[in-house]
């Protein structure tokens, strides 16, 4: 995450789908860790495109979202006023790549035992290509060793959340979220993983319990059958990828998800 791009319309979509889940899955007791992974503004790059309407999406979000702070620290009094009892990590510090474990293993306990963990990589889950990790640079990505150890320090009542963002230059955006719900479900040794996607970017999600893991699920079905957009659960069973999104009709499949 860079503070120089909070605040466009994909965090409109980003937070929305938060504070969906935390309001429809009671176990998580509506507390939410942010685990940012905060990297320097690029001198280079673009500023946000704050959304300029909100569409179907929460109102008072969109309004925060367009005032123009380009600081993730102002969303401890935005989920104050939402009555999320919310903990982020390390939002005013910059990630260092060189000291990942230090980064991972120092998150708090009692914000990993309950809620909902949310991990928000500048680019998302690294894929392997050393080519890719040498241009952007190892600390765009999250590694999957990291959420391995994250998912084995979930309480039972917990869910992880990552955001992934998708380039259909470097492959096709079918297959890169396949193959990466695929590597979570090996690494993790779980049959599902929940998506919610746009085409721009994509959530994974992953309940540390079978019971709370389908009321995830049931979240991002809701959220994406109210926004056209592609969600449900992606099972896996002996290396055959196989599509499971009961809540989505057939006219939005993976293939075919549509943008607010």
């Amino acid at each position: 995450m860079k503070n120089q791009y909070f605040a466009d319309r994909r965090h409109l979509f980003k937070y929305d789908l938060l504070l969906d889940v935390l309001a429809d899955v009671p176990a998580l007791a509506r507390r939410l860790t942010y685990v940012p992974m905060l990297t320097p503004d690029d001198p280079r790059g673009e500023v946000a495109r704050t959304p300029t309407v909100a569409g179907r999406r929460r109102p008072h979000l969109a309004s925060f979202l367009t005032q123009g702070m380009r600081n993730i620290s102002t969303l401890r009094a935005f989920f104050a006023v939402e009555g999320v009892r919310y903990s982020p990590y390390r939002d005013t510090t910059y990630f260092d790549p060189n000291d990942r474990s230090e980064y991972f293993g120092s998150i708090p306990a009692p914000q990993l035992e309950t809620g909902l963990v949310f991990v928000d990589p500048d680019l998302g889950l690294a894929t392997g290509n050393e080519e890719n990790l040498r241009r952007t640079g190892h600390g765009a990505y999250l590694l999957y060793p990291e959420v391995v150890s994250l998912s084995g320090r979930l309480g039972e009542s917990a869910v992880l959340i990552i955001s992934q963002h998708l380039s259909p230059d470097d492959e096709p955006v079918v297959d890169s979220i396949l193959g990466r719900a695929q590597e979570l479900s090996q690494r993790l040794d779980w049959p599902g993983v929940a998506y919610v996607t746009d085409e721009e970017v994509v959530f994974f999600g992953l309940g540390r319990s079978a019971e709370v893991h389908r009321a995830l699920v049931r979240a991002f079905e809701r959220h994406g059958n109210h926004h056209s957009l592609a969600a449900g659960e992606l099972c896996f069973v002996d290396d055959e990828r196989e599509v499971e999104a009961p809540g989505a009709s057939p006219e939005r499949p993976l293939s075919e998800s549509r943008r607010d």
